[in-house]
């Protein structure tokens, strides 16, 4: 756990194992050391040094929390489905309802939004995406979809401990799927440093199950040359069948 430790930055670290249920702190900080031992003007190199430090009450509860979720989830990658009805707020009400994959100088008009956020809203507008994002934790609370009960209570006893660090070694990555009311969806993964939920580049689909493209590169075999469009929604004859 010492050299997990120094592999990790400076300053206090701690370092988790979940399979051994241990938990250790370290201070980690660079000091000189003299490169031989003599007198005046020995030459002087610097070492990056690990020294155990006391782990706090609200770090032990914090990683006991981390504990539970992998033994309810039987391993430390968790997926949950949630449903999420957000109306929209006043901010970027009217968007385009495609993304425009074309050539410098290509029009594009702007169509009216239904007011509730979807998958779309996701990809194309932050101030949304950050809306979704900051109502994630009020639907765990109040339920994800078809999980037992026992993970979804450990799930919530993590998200209280949201922002007590990184614990080095026990990375649990929880990813929530997002359906929206028009059966498009979205990403968003528990980021357990910033304590907040983070948008899964790449994620969005659309209620046939097309990748929304984010950019030209989403989007393969589009000729780089030509006028192509994604339109949202797409439909049941697959992603290319979304553009004209």
């Amino acid at each position: 756990m010492n050299n997990a430790a120094l592999a990790n930055g400076v300053g206090r670290i701690l370092v988790g194992n979940l399979q051994g249920d241990d938990l250790q702190a370290f201070r980690i900080y660079y000091a000189p050391q003299p490169r031989s031992v003599g007198g005046v003007g020995a030459s002087l190199k610097v070492n990056k040094y690990a020294e155990l430090d006391s782990s706090t009450s609200s770090e032990a509860n914090a990683f006991s929390a981390y504990r539970a979720l992998y033994v309810a989830a039987g391993g430390s990658y968790v997926r949950v489905v949630a449903n999420i009805s957000l109306n929209k707020s006043s901010v970027g009400a009217d968007r385009a309802r495609y993304i425009e994959l074309a050539k410098p100088g290509a029009q594009s008009n702007q169509v009216s939004g239904d007011g509730n956020i979807d998958a779309f809203d996701v990809v194309s507008t932050p101030v949304y995406r950050d809306q979704v994002a900051s109502n994630i934790n009020g639907i765990a609370i109040s339920g994800f979809k078809n999980i037992p009960n026992s993970l979804q209570l450990a799930i919530v006893r993590v998200l209280n401990y949201a922002g007590i660090g990184k614990i080095i070694s026990s990375p649990i990555t929880i990813t929530v799927t997002v359906q929206f009311q028009d059966l498009s969806q979205s990403d968003f993964h528990w980021d357990s440093v910033s304590g907040g939920w983070i948008y899964m580049p790449g994620s969005s689909k659309d209620s046939s199950g097309n990748p929304i493209p984010e950019n030209e590169a989403a989007a393969p075999g589009m000729p780089a040359a030509s006028a192509q469009k994604y339109v949202f929604p797409g439909n049941v004859y697959g992603m290319l069948d979304g553009f004209n």
